[in-house]
């Protein structure tokens, strides 16, 4: 959005032709003035002497023209008198400064959503108080009401979805029914950062993942040698008859970094790692042969120690059997055309999926991270021996076994912590407003309207239904 802005050469028009002032530092949508350029020649240079008007109302005619095709003007033209619902996403621009882009859905006269881009304001306050006297800034602008918002869409952080001074709660001071929805997809990303945050061993874990993935492909020699190794198993395991051969099957892949900011980023580099172990972990030995520096060596030998230990293969499958089971979420979620009740039963089914992982799931993680350490000549610890409880030095008085370690202090910490999180982010307010609201879907003549969400949902509009 930034960037096609920036990029366009159509501004606006200035100030003087609309009456009022303009707010500082508001760039309003320039894709209506595309029009103007459309007005037949006749209409910007009159015949004075036929029509007999002055200079002056000649010159003003094209310009009343001009204030015809405003943004502005079409945009609360479109709107009218009907409610409508903003979508804002703050952001550092390329410039160091925070700025803040802001669009408007509303629903036509023949009852099809419409959106429309209204600006990119800059924010010199960015607390709650100062977003929001920016957004009545650009409302006012484009001549809309506050009071007849029935809708936010917002990110997560804490001074738009803050319940007690966020953004969301100071417009709902004015509009009541302006019901704040956080994008899902958005909210199960920042679920998936959680759980690689939510124990000590787990954190520790996703530590070491991007100083793995940086050993093995810093330089192109390294990677070379890590596609080829990769290469040379796969070759192996087709002649054993471990695996087929087909197409769009056993593709050359390599390895990237995970993000917080790129959605599934950290299944698919657990992924990679899982696929290519052997060839991961000949690498990091080829560097400790190979490498000039002390400091190179030292680093990939304590990073072939790590993966070589129970602990980290059985966080590793641990993490990949649980972001499984919340990516397919996360990938229905962004799908264009995903149904609002489809999308309240998805998340509905991942709750009970992560519950009966918790319940039942145990004794199936623990025997493949068994099988592949006895696989790889990775030694298994016995379950029985004593640790240092939540991960502390052995030294220390407070014990546990390995097993309670496992189980109770990484695995059920994990995926309550996960199952907390979900009801946190998907909350009840924002789940049963869209499930009340699918009962008005007209599609296949409204076969999913219900009586009783329909009377929920006058509930919730108390005002909109007498």
């Amino acid at each position: 959005m930034h960037d096609f802005y920036a990029s366009s050469s159509v501004t606006p028009p200035p100030a003087d032709v609309e009456p009022g002032v303009a707010p500082a530092n508001v760039t309003a949508n320039p894709l209506p003035l595309v029009a103007v350029s459309t007005m037949p020649p006749e209409a910007e240079a009159p015949n004075e002497e036929s029509n007999g008007t002055t200079s002056d109302e000649s010159t003003n005619r094209p310009r009343q023209r001009i204030l015809e095709f405003h943004p502005s003007k079409i945009i609360k033209n479109d709107i009218g008198d009907k409610n409508f619902s903003i979508l804002i996403d703050e952001a550092r621009y390329c410039s160091v400064e925070e700025q803040m882009a802001v669009t408007v859905r509303f629903l036509d006269d023949h009852g099809e959503l419409q959106e429309r881009f209204l600006a990119i304001k800059h924010i010199t306050d960015c607390t709650s108080a100062g977003i929001k006297e920016a957004l009545v800034d650009v409302l006012d602008y484009h001549g809309l009401q506050i009071s007849r918002l029935c809708g936010q869409g917002y990110d997560g952080a804490s001074n738009m979805r803050g319940e007690f001074n966020g953004l969301q709660k100071l417009v709902r001071d004015e509009a009541p029914y302006a019901f704040y929805v956080h994008y899902f997809a958005h909210q199960l990303q920042l679920v998936v950062v959680n759980v690689a945050q939510c124990s000590p061993a787990i954190a520790d874990f996703f530590n070491y993942i991007p100083l793995i993935v940086t050993q093995v492909r810093s330089s192109c020699k390294r990677k070379d040698a890590l596609l080829a190794k990769h290469q040379d198993e796969l070759l192996d395991l087709m002649e054993n008859g471990k695996i087929s051969s087909g197409t769009w099957l056993d593709q050359e892949s390599s390895i990237t970094r995970p993000g917080d900011t790129r959605w599934g980023s950290h299944l698919r580099t657990l992924l990679r790692i899982f696929t290519m172990w052997n060839a991961v972990v000949d690498v990091l030995g080829i560097v400790v042969v190979d490498a000039r520096e002390h400091t190179c060596q030292g680093g990939a030998s304590g990073l072939l120690i790590k993966m070589e230990c129970f602990e980290f293969v059985f966080i590793m499958f641990f993490s990949i059997n649980l972001l499984s089971t919340t990516n397919y979420l996360s990938q229905a979620l962004q799908r264009k055309n995903q149904n609002v009740v489809e999308a309240m039963h998805l998340i509905l089914d991942v709750k009970e999926s992560l519950q009966d992982m918790r319940d039942n799931g145990w004794e199936s993680l623990f025997s493949q991270a068994k099988n592949f350490c006895e696989a790889h000549d990775i030694d298994v610890p016995n379950m029985d021996d004593l640790v240092g409880a939540m991960g502390q030095s052995v030294r220390t008085k407070n014990k546990v076994t390995r097993l309670h370690y496992y189980k109770v202090t990484i695995f059920n910490v994990a995926i309550d912590a996960t199952i907390t999180e979900m009801n946190h982010r998907f909350n009840e307010v924002s789940t049963e407003l869209l499930d009340c609201i699918s009962c008005l879907n007209p599609a296949n003549n409204f076969s999913k309207f219900n009586a009783d969400k329909l009377i929920r949902l006058a509930e919730i509009y108390a005002e909109d239904f007498t």
